[in-house]
């Protein structure tokens, strides 16, 4: 948990953390699928210097986008993304690949991911 919530009546603040480099193909999926099985999540894409449509993708497919400016490798994106969290004051964060590649498989859907009790 990243931050107390401040009422017991409010719903906390969930984030979903995306790095994604050159991820053009996929992403628009990835989002999708979040959006469905995590409606109460906000999804935050962290476009790690992507030279594809990657950025341009997320976005219209209903997520936040920070664009880094040169690629910092998967170590950077999440920095930035648990970063962003924290200023923005989420209560809960969590990180999903942005290819895909676990989110898409039947064992690992985003549904998954908790919903928090409040």
């Amino acid at each position: 948990m990243l931050n107390r919530p401040e009422s017991h009546n409010k719903p906390p603040k969930v984030l979903v953390i995306v790095p994604a480099y050159n991820e053009a193909e996929g992403i628009g999926q990835v989002i999708r699928r979040l959006r469905e099985d995590a409606p109460y999540a906000d999804v935050l894409v962290i476009n790690d210097g992507s030279s594809d449509a990657t950025s341009r993708i997320a976005r219209a497919a209903g997520a936040n986008v920070i664009d880094l400016t040169c690629n910092l490798g998967i170590g950077g994106a999440v920095q930035t993304g648990y970063r962003y969290a924290a200023e923005h004051h989420y209560d809960y964060a969590v990180q999903i690949d942005g290819d895909g590649q676990h989110i898409c498989a039947a064992s690992c859907p985003p549904s998954s991911i908790p919903a928090p009790i409040w």
